[in-house]
């Protein structure tokens, strides 16, 4: 399911495991929980939802490469090495 704030999206599978994915840091990785959190518990009422643990396992980094472009062109031999 797909969180507005933060904006992450929420994987829940049927083993009870929840991934959450688009997190920029730990805080917004935790805020993203408690926002499932209360999603789930908003949509089934009658059942006590909580979590007993998290663990932070990978954090991705998007980078801008300036004038990436000139080694990246078909004719570089960044490309020729990588083919």
């Amino acid at each position: 399911m797909r969180i507005d704030e933060p904006k992450t999206t929420a994987l829940l599978f049927s083993s009870g495991k929840l991934v959450i994915t688009g997190a920029c840091s730990k805080q917004m990785a935790i805020s993203a929980i408690r926002s499932t959190m209360y999603m789930l518990s908003s949509i089934v009422p009658h059942i006590d939802i909580s979590y007993t643990n998290h663990t932070i396992q990978n954090i991705v980094c998007n980078v801008q490469v300036v004038h990436a472009n000139a080694w990246c062109s078909p004719h570089s031999l960044v490309q020729q090495h990588w083919h």
